[in-house]
């Protein structure tokens, strides 16, 4: 395979090519979601707290946590989307601290 400076620079070249036609597509194809997390509340003394993931690979997701651990129940699903819609527009509220 050739080493010389030219190709070195070529191949940069083509490479920055495909990727800035990939980020071009992307922006092109109307893709507006943005993955987040609000953080609802937080308990100061335990640690523990709730939060709302929105818009990942897996959907919006309302999750407690607690000794370390995130739980989800799938029958919050509903509460999510409606949360992350809402806070889509609205940003994220600010976090209750439970002391």
């Amino acid at each position: 395979m050739l080493k010389t400076p030219l190709f070195k620079l070529a191949s940069r070249i083509l490479c920055l090519a495909v990727l800035t036609s990939g980020a071009l597509w992307l922006t092109a194809s109307g893709r507006t979601e943005v993955n987040f997390s609000c953080a609802l509340t937080a308990n100061l003394k335990t640690g523990a707290g709730d939060h709302v993931s929105c818009d990942t690979s897996e959907g919006n997701a309302y999750w407690w946590c607690e000794n370390g651990s995130c739980y989800s129940d799938p029958s919050m699903d509903g509460i999510a989307d409606n949360l992350c819609a809402a806070y889509a527009v609205n940003g994220c509220p600010e976090v209750t601290y439970i002391q």
